[in-house]
């Protein structure tokens, strides 16, 4: 007969007792770290996701907001008098005329897209209302490195090497469209550009995927 071992007329606790004890509270703990762990790896990659998401929408809007300024003509918008502290070099093109037309490239010695094709584009603009378009932040090109993945930003003018907008990005290409919603026959025929952007990023083994379009209509066409 097993006899239990009672102090102050309280039953003593068994090896037993102790044992199932602790192994019911181990498996709470396991458990709860379980819960825990997947919560953490569900937010980690939640995270990682919105970086990956908010890093392709900035380049995309830095896109879409440059490129819509492609043929940018202040000079068209020049008024009778000026405003105090205002000065610009904006004067009448060739022949004398002042009739401005919202696209001048005799005027801004230029074409608001110079050059165009899938994967990249050289736009020129006169930010600094100098009549011309042959100044810093003027002339730029965007185009993609797919061996590094990386959209490029290159201000022709400043001298600079070209300045990297995003990184992580799968596929990158431009659409361009015409009044009508065809493709162009030249240059000139551009009316609307179609960006379409992939970032990828890995996490854990697992892709990151962010898909972005944005339909740009250029600015004065």
């Amino acid at each position: 007969m097993r006899r239990v071992c009672r102090i102050g007329g309280q039953v003593g606790t068994t090896l037993v007792e102790l044992v199932v004890a602790i192994s019911i509270f181990a498996v709470i703990i396991i458990g709860i770290f379980y819960i825990w762990s997947n919560d953490q790896q569900a937010y980690l990659q939640g995270s990682a996701a919105a970086d990956t998401q908010q890093d392709a929408r900035a380049a995309m809007e830095q896109l879409a907001r440059e490129i819509r300024l492609a043929g940018y003509d202040p000079c068209r918008y020049v008024p009778a008098v000026l405003p105090v502290g205002v000065n610009t070099n904006c004067g009448a093109p060739p022949g004398g005329s002042a009739n401005r037309s919202a696209f001048d490239p005799v005027q801004a010695g230029t074409y608001p897209i110079q050059s165009y094709a899938v994967d990249s584009i050289e736009i020129h603009m006169d930010r600094d209302w100098s009549g011309n378009a042959h100044n810093a932040d003027e002339n730029i090109v965007f185009s993609y490195d797919s061996g590094a993945k990386q959209i490029l930003r290159d201000d022709l003018m400043d001298g600079r090497p070209a300045q990297v907008l995003a990184q992580n990005i799968e596929s990158f290409s431009f659409e361009y469209l015409n009044a009508s919603g065809a493709a162009p026959v030249d240059r000139n025929d551009i009316r609307v550009v179609r960006i379409l952007l992939t970032a990828q990023e890995a996490f854990q083994g697992s892709p990151l995927i962010v898909r972005l379009q944005s339909d740009v209509r250029l600015r004065d066409r």
